[in-house]
Parts: C-alpha cells; structure tokens; sequence
C-alpha cells in the first residue's frame, strides 16, 4: 500500500510496469503540484523552528519557478529513456 502523493508516484516511479499508472502520468498536470508541495516545504524548512523567517507569496512563486525548468528537464530526458526502453522491448 503505497501513502506517496500520486504526483510524487509519478515523479519517483517512472518507469512503473502499470499501463493506467503511465496513462495517468501522461496526461495530468502533476509537475504543479510537485512545484506546489516544494515550494511549500521550502518554506517550512527556512521558517524554521525559531520563526526568524517568514515567507511572502513571492517567495512561494519564486521557489515553484524556480523548480520548473529543472523538472520540466528532468521529466523530458525520463520519457526519452523511456522512449528508448520500449524500443529496445518492442
């Protein structure tokens, strides 16, 4: 029984051997709340526990852009291995 988020799911198991699964990944926008839940973490960890810290919504929009392009490349290269491993399985 797996607790993960389905977007953390689809962002750490790629290369899953489930049809739906993969369907699934494919066509949501699950990258959003991959960028949601860091930004949202980030906060927590600079806030810390001594409260010295308090995030503003822009360092919430900062955090997700900057994530973005790093997980738009990093998604990118996965589905061209993937692309590659149904090749070779093909």
């Amino acid at each position: 029984n797996i607790r993960l988020k389905k977007a953390h799911q689809y962002m750490l198991d790629p290369y899953r051997n489930d049809d739906a699964f993969q369907a699934d990944r494919q066509n949501k926008d699950w990258q959003k709340e991959i960028r949601d839940d860091f930004a949202g973490w980030l906060n927590r960890q600079l806030r810390g526990k001594d409260k010295q810290f308090t995030p503003q919504t822009e360092h919430t929009k900062q955090w997700k852009k900057l994530l973005e392009q790093p997980l738009r490349e990093h998604i990118e290269q996965i589905e061209q291995e993937r692309k590659l491993r149904a090749g070779e399985m093909g």
